[in-house]
């Protein structure tokens, strides 16, 4: 069986893995190649489709946080950020905090019908727009999200296998069914302008302390 290399976690919101913060850190970030990202509890061989990675010479690492693999392209948007950790509050509690806050922020440069689905997904119209994944330890909370602007699923559909553990409302749908993107619901976002929208005001996130 072809055998692909599993990279360490190095991309450029990874030192806030590693660092205990004081202040909320937000980095909202373009990625300067396609990759594909493992979660913490996938393989190679469950999640990716290996030939065409290998194919396509297309980098794989492994995050320490949880959720499904993803695959990060410059057509994404990455948004990450890290909390001082308080209270070991459940994950779903730090998911719908800045899921919502998100949200807000997308409706007010002009996208509508934006809901919270599953544990951690923002949808548009039903189907998925944004997909984040969650990790902490005793000193940090550390959130991130890939929010897609303008990829097709049908790449996605090359290089991932559909996920061994779904939420409820992708009802089976295939990633080019289930994903969808700002540009293919006709919205039109300045992509510097959207990461200036989201540091901002995701900086003014404040998690209870109990």
């Amino acid at each position: 069986m072809e055998q692909i290399e599993v990279r360490e976690y190095d991309l450029p919101d990874s030192y806030l893995f590693k660092k205990k913060v004081d202040v909320t850190s937000v980095k909202v970030w373009i990625p300067e190649k396609t990759c594909l990202v493992l979660g913490r509890s996938n393989d190679p061989d469950g999640s990716l489709h290996i030939r065409n990675i290998i194919s396509n010479n297309i980098p794989v690492y492994k995050r320490p946080s949880g959720g499904e693999t993803v695959i990060l392209t410059l057509n994404t948007v990455v948004i990450s950020i890290a909390f001082q950790q308080t209270n070991f509050k459940g994950g779903r509690s730090y998911f719908d905090i800045i899921n919502n806050r998100i949200k807000t922020l997308l409706e007010a440069l002009g996208i509508k019908n934006i809901e919270l689905k599953g544990i951690s997904d923002i949808a548009l119209n039903d189907v998925k727009i944004l997909g984040s994944a969650l990790y902490q330890n005793k000193e940090v909370v550390f959130y991130h999200a890939v929010l897609n602007i303008s990829e097709s699923a049908e790449l996605m559909e090359r290089y991932i296998k559909h996920p061994a553990r779904e939420p409820d409302y992708r009802k089976s749908r295939k990633h080019r069914e289930f994903v969808t993107s700002l540009t293919k619901e006709k919205y039109e976002v300045n992509k510097m302008e959207l990461i200036t929208v989201l540091e901002k005001g995701l900086q003014e996130i404040r998690l209870p302390s109990t």
